[in-house]
């Protein structure tokens, strides 16, 4: 199976599915935690948020305990693929996260 590599890219979608922080070294920008999100059509996209992006959805979630309906939007993302799974991950400080920010694109899914 051929994935695009070296392209950036910008995902949008409901959070289905959260993992827990994998914090296998000391560095915290190293620290990890996967996400599923869902978007319009029903497709399933894993992500991996690091560092600073994994702790924010971290601090999101707990905040907002009772909140079932989570959008996120991941934008200048890349994509990876190890053992032949593909995922979208942060890319450095490259990337910025929103998290059910009050922006129209946000606004728009959440009407779908």
């Amino acid at each position: 199976m051929v994935h695009p590599q070296n392209l950036s890219l910008d995902v949008i979608g409901l959070v289905v599915a959260v993992g827990e922080m994998a914090r296998e070294s000391t560095e915290k920008s190293k620290h990890k935690i996967h996400i599923h999100i869902q978007n319009e059509n029903g497709l399933e996209i894993r992500l991996a948020l690091w560092g600073d992006y994994a702790y924010q959805m971290q601090e999101y979630i707990q905040d907002n305990p009772h909140n079932l309906q989570i959008i996120v939007i991941l934008q200048f993302a890349q994509i990876n693929v190890w053992r032949d799974r593909p995922s979208v991950n942060t890319y450095y400080t490259s990337s910025r996260l929103f998290i059910n920010s009050d922006i129209d694109e946000i606004s728009v899914f959440k009407k779908r």
